[in-house]
């Protein structure tokens, strides 16, 4: 059997202590092929320097960035492999995944990206719980992120030709690359009954603290993006019901937020929005639950939906 040269480009900053587990998660796959891991550090100042001077075999860099996406892409820029992934600095992989990979990638030439769904551990690694990937589709894609991003590897080729992330982007850079890669035509297949990775959900980071900025930055992104030749066969009305619910979505994260603050007029205000906006949202349980705990001041449990296992 062959075995490809895999590279996974870890972004960093102030990530201890899950730093080392993530760089284990990687070490201890017991792969028989070449594997490098490029982790480029933002400049921490918490001792993820030292964590990363104790492991010879990394490659890495240590210097003020412009942020996540400029990060990876600099690291993009030195993957010498044929399989890459993407590894945020406190998620790790699971043991086995690059044997799976390499075969799955090996039996299906005709097939440049993969990805599966995805475990939610806590800050000790305890699994928590669990979200589920879909078979990728491009036009589900404008309402819906389906991919799991810690899972995904994908071969060199589509680097080269889609192109690095849109390092303006903030919170959606994944997202907004998937786009580019449907548009691509790039085959991606989504492998049931596999996790490859464990992602991990404390406070302070971005997906435990989303907010409206999410779904705002995604906004601006489908407005653009929703005029794409590929997208010519929705008509304009479908497209319009597309931008309508993801400014519904907007309104619905800024009651999480005004829920949160206890803020009540806010809330009451925002809710009426939403209601004359998009008719489709008035039909989710999840808003009036949100009024209702918003309204009587009940902190919202951030991680609920993760808490349902398989």
């Amino acid at each position: 059997m062959k075995y490809y040269r895999f590279s996974i480009v870890t972004p960093s900053y102030n990530s201890m202590p899950y730093l080392e587990r993530t760089i284990l998660s990687v070490k201890n796959q017991n792969y028989p092929g070449v594997v490098e891991h490029i982790v480029m550090d933002g400049a921490s100042n918490d001792g993820s320097v030292e964590t990363l001077q104790r492991y010879p075999g990394l490659m890495w860099k240590s210097e003020k960035d412009r942020g996540q996406s400029h990060a990876l892409n600099k690291g993009f820029a030195q993957v010498s492999g044929e399989i890459i992934g993407w590894l945020n600095s406190d998620d790790t992989y699971t043991p086995g995944t690059f044997e799976t990979v390499n075969r799955y990638f090996q039996e299906n030439p005709d097939v440049y990206l993969i990805g599966t769904d995805l475990n939610i551990i806590d800050e000790n690694d305890v699994k928590i719980g669990y979200t589920k990937s879909a078979s990728f589709n491009t036009v589900e894609l404008l309402t819906i992120n389906m991919v799991k991003q810690p899972t995904v590897f994908m071969r060199k080729e589509v680097l080269d030709k889609v192109g690095y992330l849109n390092e303006s982007l903030h919170y959606v850079m994944d997202w907004e690359f998937w786009l580019r890669v449907g548009n691509a035509g790039y085959r991606f297949d989504y492998l049931l009954n596999e996790v490859f990775a464990n992602f991990r959900l404390i406070k302070g980071t971005k997906t435990f603290d989303l907010g409206p900025d999410f779904i705002k930055e995604w906004f601006k992104v489908l407005k653009k993006e929703i005029n794409m030749p590929i997208f010519n066969t929705i008509s304009q009305q479908e497209k319009n019901r597309i931008l309508k619910r993801c400014e519904s979505d907007v309104l619905f994260n800024e009651m999480k937020e005004a829920a949160s603050k206890r803020n009540r007029v806010k809330l009451l205000k925002i809710f009426l929005n939403v209601s004359f906006l998009s008719p489709v949202t008035l039909m989710n349980r999840g808003l009036y639950k949100l009024l209702y705990f918003g309204l009587l001041g009940i902190q919202i449990n951030r991680t609920h939906k993760f808490t349902k296992f398989e």
